[in-house]
Parts: structure tokens; C-alpha cells; sequence
């Protein structure tokens, strides 16, 4: 005999726990196996102010399959007798899941209420309806699951479920009813025999162990408890997450100093101090450049679904921010950005170009960080060169290319890692967005010849030789033959020689990335000096 099973061990842990467990409640279980064991939990939803009658005995109030549902309730006015719609026929309790039996085909599921997901506007993802889930999508897009529902169990994230029952002034009730049936002596169980009962403010259960003379002769012993638990609302959780989100907390940055020269913070929120500027990391922006998919970032901002901040990002070795902007973002994302806040030091200022755009008002002038600008400059080559020749130079972007573009930038750290994978995207860009196809109509090839041969070759029929031009893209696509795990091996000859000559030591890579850009708008320009014509400010 089991008599830890039948003495409902883990069943009491639940109970005591008040069905709560890693932030979880069960607000529904079945289980059976035959007469042998069988376990119910049921959940309802109680008004506070009839929670003292509810209490008063062991009754559910609610059960599956009659959630309280409506009721057209008749009573006499005036000698006259008057119908009333009722949502929900049980005074004072109303169901936060229903459950469901279609007998034309046999079907069985378990509903939510529709004012629970429809409070937090939950997602649900079903696989079928035994089997979903909810989500709750915040400020950010970033889904949190709430509800669980599995065809025997089903599971509340308890700081929502708190949330709503507080906002509603209510309570929540957990009914249940474990049965244990086992075969053995009398003797056996004769120190546990009860038939008690528990009951306090949150509790009202009977615990009941005894022989079962009347069921079947190997499960001739009995033990069984019925009951409900009472999980109570918290009046200072009475407040909306959307007043949290719009009303919430708002961080300080660092923006000077006082006359005792210590740190002065301003917090984002405070509108006198619009034009005050604090300074982060680049690597800031790691986050918001490698999920391109998500982000846009440019020169004078980020932008996504759900929010947008303006920053200066044409300075290479910080971002700096007016702090008042900082109060449009998410507390979570105000969050990410104190993270990289830095000291607002002399040296430390915004650029030119932003002061040119943000306070003089003039948007005519070019990014200034090498990556930006590359990224403009790209963009104007390939539009003059489709207008003049009717195919564009570089392949179109789609897929995937869209968003290595969308993402290259100068490493914001000295990481070889960041180093290698904007390398990749750069050579991918340009090197392999090579419009061949186009390229080489009417020019005699070789059958080896491929890519950068083709462009030479190119360039050799229009009588444009330009060796510094093609020494730097053949040392790029070197560095490529010599990646390897995000790191380079000169084990081959063309690696050794291409480190050499862009100086690639373990101490430079935003440097050499940045002449690497550098590079890339010269190339462009000379293609576009070659082929288009000169540009204005070459006149």
C-alpha cells in the first residue's frame, strides 16, 4: 500500500500553496484512472462581498458543465409577473472557465472567459482546442504566455489573474475533490481513520479516510477530500497595466555635473529640461542592429512597431540624446538604455550634422559616420545607374540581403565577432550584389572567370582602369576565404595578404571597418565618376 498517495501528501502541498506553484495557479485539473484515483480542480470566480455566505460550507457554487450560465429569472412587480435577463444565474459568483460537451460528436473542451482575454487582449495559439495557449503582447511586441490550456490541465499566470480579480473586486475560488481507493487491512490505515474537517478564512475541506465495505473487494479502502480554497484579491493591485504603462516609472540619465562637481541625474520626463543631452555606449544599438527584422536604424533615429527615438548617430564613439526624448520609450526599454548611460564629459558633445538638422532645421546635409553615409551613397549609385544604363549595378535587395543592409554598421565595440559579421554583410552586399547577368552582355569571358574578374573585364571594354579600385575589393573577398567561426586563419596566402593590407591586428577592427566604408563610398563614387558623370560637388 501507498500510504503516502492515500494520505494525499502531495494533494495537501497544493492545497497549502493555495494551487499556486512558479508563479502559476491551477484553476483546472481532471484526472482519473478507474475507481482507483480520481482528481478534480475546478475554479470560479467569487464577489467580495458575498465571500462570507460562500465560505460558510463546502460547496462549489459553480460546477463543470453548469458555469453559472444565463438565466431568464421571473418575479412578481405589482401583481404582475416581470422576466430580468441574468448573465449569470448563481448570485454573486461567476465562471472564469466553461466546460463543454457537444453530444453530436462527442467533443469535449474547456472555454475561457471572454473577459479575461478580451482585459488583456490575449493571442491565443491553438494547436486544437484541447490544446492553446494565451499570450499577452506588451508595449514591446514580446509575447508572455498567460493561460495554458492542456485537455486535462489548465493554468492562470497568477500577476494577471491577480490583477483582474483585484480590478474587479473579487476573490477567486478553487474547488476540489481527490479520491484514493486502494486494497489493504483495516489495521493498516486504523492511525489515519478521520473524518475531519479544516476551516479558516481561506479554507473549508473535509478529509475523510475509511473502510469502503460497499465497493469492490480489492479497493476496499477510502480516502477522500472535498473542498474549496479561497485565493483573496490585494486592493493595491487594483490598477490597470495600461495606467502602469502610461503612468509608470521614468529613469534618470546622467546630463552634468553640480558646483561640487558630482553627477547631476534628470529624469526623462522632466519637460524644463528638453534640451539637456546625456551620452551613451555605441553599443547601445547592438540590440535594435541585429534584429533588422524589428528595427530600423539611421542617422537620426530608432523606429519599430511600437515606439521611435530620435538620437544622434553620427558620432562613432557615442550616442548622444536629447534626455527628454528618452520618455517616449517603454520603462523596459528606458531600462536597456541606462544600462549604456556614460558620463556627459567636455569632450562630449552632438554632431554637427545632427545640430545642423535638429536645430537648424537643414536636412540637405550628408550622414557623417562612414556606415551611414556608405548606406546613402549606395542607394544614389545604384538609382543614377538604372536611370542611365536601364539595370541597376547592385541586385536588388530582398530577403535576407534587405536586412544585412539594414543592419550594417561600423562594430560599435573592438569584437572580432561584430568585426567578421558586418565583413560578410559588406562583401555580400557589394561584391555578391554584382548585377553580372548585366555586366558582362557582349563582353567576351572566360569560363573561370567569375565575379571581380568580370567587373575588370567590364571596366577593361569601357576603358576605365582602376587598380587601387580593385586591389581593395580583391583584399575584401580575401578576408572571406579566411573566416572561419568568427575568426580569421591565415593558414592560406591571400588571407595573410589581405590582413596585411587593411592592418587587421586584435586591437583595430572599428578602425579598419571604418576604412573599409571609407573605401566603399570611394568605390562608389569612382564607378559613378567612370560611368555616370562627375557628382555636383566634384564639379
Amino acid at each position: 500500500m501507498d500510504i503516502d498517495t492515500f494520505l494525499f501528501k502531495d494533494r495537501f502541498k497544493q492545497i497549502h500553496q493555495s494551487f499556486l506553484k512558479n508563479g502559476w495557479v491551477t484553476v483546472y485539473e481532471s484526472t482519473h484512472s478507474g475507481l482507483e484515483h480520481s482528481a478534480l480542480i475546478y475554479a470560479c470566480l467569487v464577489h467580495r462581498n458575498h465571500l462570507k455566505k460562500f465560505m460558510a460550507d463546502r460547496d462549489w457554487g459553480i460546477r463543470p458543465g453548469s458555469e453559472g450560465k444565463p438565466a431568464i429569472i421571473g418575479s412578481f412587480k405589482d401583481g404582475k409577473m416581470v422576466s430580468a435577463y441574468y448573465a449569470f444565474s448563481e448570485k454573486g459568483l461567476e465562471p472564469l472557465i466553461f466546460a463543454k460537451f457537444f453530444s453530436h460528436n462527442k467533443e469535449r473542451y474547456i472555454d475561457i472567459t471572454e473577459d479575461f482575454v478580451n482585459y488583456y487582449k490575449l493571442y491565443e495559439k491553438a494547436t486544437t482546442k484541447q490544446d492553446r495557449q494565451y499570450f499577452f503582447i506588451d508595449e514591446m511586441g514580446e509575447m508572455e504566455e498567460v493561460i495554458s490550456v492542456k485537455p486535462d490541465l489548465i493554468k492562470f499566470k497568477w500577476k494577471f489573474l491577480l490583477e483582474f480579480i483585484s480590478i474587479r473586486k473579487m476573490c477567486l475560488s478553487i474547488g476540489f475533490d481527490f479520491m484514493n481507493m486502494q486494497s489493504g487491512t483495516i489495521s493498516e490505515i486504523q492511525p489515519y481513520l478521520r473524518d475531519e474537517n479544516t476551516i479558516d478564512w481561506e479554507n473549508n475541506y473535509n478529509h475523510l479516510i475509511r473502510p469502503w465495505t460497499i465497493g469492490p473487494d480489492d479497493l476496499n479502502l477510502q480516502s477522500w477530500i472535498h473542498g474549496k480554497s479561497i485565493l483573496l484579491d490585494d486592493p493595491e493591485r487594483a490598477t490597470t497595466y495600461f495606467d502602469k504603462m502610461y503612468d509608470g516609472d521614468y529613469e534618470e540619465f546622467m546630463t552634468g555635473y553640480d558646483e561640487r562637481g558630482d553627477l547631476v541625474y534628470t529624469s526623462c520626463n522632466d519637460d524644463h529640461q528638453s534640451l539637456k543631452m546625456t551620452f551613451f555606449k555605441k553599443e547601445v544599438l547592438d540590440k535594435y542592429y541585429n534584429d533588422a527584422h524589428k528595427y530600423d536604424v539611421d542617422s537620426f533615429g530608432i523606429s519599430c512597431d511600437y515606439f521611435s527615438l530620435k538620437i544622434d548617430n553620427n558620432v562613432m564613439e557615442y550616442v548622444p540624446v536629447f534626455v527628454h526624448y528618452l520618455s517616449s520609450l517603454p520603462h523596459k526599454e528606458q531600462l536597456h538604455w541606462k544600462h549604456y548611460n556614460i558620463e556627459p564629459t567636455e569632450d562630449k558633445k552632438m554632431s554637427r550634422r545632427y545640430y545642423q538638422v535638429m536645430i537648424d532645421g537643414n536636412w540637405a546635409t550628408e550622414p557623417s559616420t562612414p556606415d551611414l553615409y556608405f548606406k546613402t551613397a549606395y542607394l544614389e549609385f545604384n538609382k543614377k545607374w538604372q536611370q542611365k544604363f536601364g539595370w541597376p549595378f547592385y541586385k536588388e535587395l530582398n530577403g535576407l540581403d534587405q536586412y544585412q543592409f539594414k543592419s550594417l554598421h561600423i562594430p560599435t565595440g573592438n569584437n572580432i565577432k561584430s568585426f567578421c559579421d558586418q565583413i560578410m554583410s559588406l562583401i555580400k552586399i557589394t561584391i555578391d550584389g554584382i548585377n553580372e547577368e548585366n555586366l558582362v552582355k557582349g563582353i567576351s569571358l572566360e569560363p573561370e572567370d567569375k565575379g571581380l574578374t568580370k567587373l575588370e573585364k567590364y571596366l577593361a571594354y569601357h576603358n576605365a582602369e582602376i587598380p587601387d579600385m580593385m586591389q581593395f575589393l580583391r583584399n575584401l573577398q580575401a578576408l572571406r576565404s579566411g573566416l572561419m567561426a568568427h575568426r580569421f586563419s591565415a593558414s592560406n596566402k591571400s588571407t595573410r595578404k589581405a590582413i596585411e593590407f587593411f592592418g587587421i591586428t586584435d586591437t583595430n577592427y572599428q578602425e579598419v571597418a571604418s576604412e573599409m566604408f571609407i573605401k566603399s563610398v570611394f568605390t562608389l563614387h569612382t564607378l559613378e565618376k567612370y560611368f555616370i558623370g562627375p557628382r555636383k560637388e566634384d564639379e
